[in-house]
């Protein structure tokens, strides 16, 4: 209810182990769906509320790489963060972090 009366969130899903983003962009939009209802009463028909999506596309396929984000736009994100939390800060981490950033974005 609390996210309802903001201007976003990032969605996380809380299980015995642990907290987790969405699974799936379906997994997205039941969670964008209910937010919606719940602040329908809450929210000006004019603001806009962001749902934040975050995962890791390929840098070396564009075509790839577009058509995943905008699976997660059709689930309801707004926004996406590339984020590869299994990336380590080794050089061979660091050349693939650069490697995604030279690709440029997805969108």
């Amino acid at each position: 209810m609390r996210a309802a009366r903001w201007d976003g969130l990032i969605p996380n899903i809380v299980t015995d182990g642990g907290a987790r983003g969405p699974a799936s962009p379906e997994e997205l939009r039941g969670i964008v769906d209910e937010i919606m209802s719940m602040g329908g009463e809450m929210r000006d028909a004019h603001s806009r509320f962001d749902v934040i999506a975050e995962g890791t596309t390929p840098a070396v396929d564009h075509g790839a790489a577009v058509k995943q984000v905008d699976q997660w736009r059709d689930g309801g994100a707004t926004w996406w963060i590339e984020s590869d939390w299994t990336v380590g800060l080794d050089d061979s981490g660091r050349a693939k972090l650069h490697a995604r950033i030279e690709a440029g974005p997805p969108r």
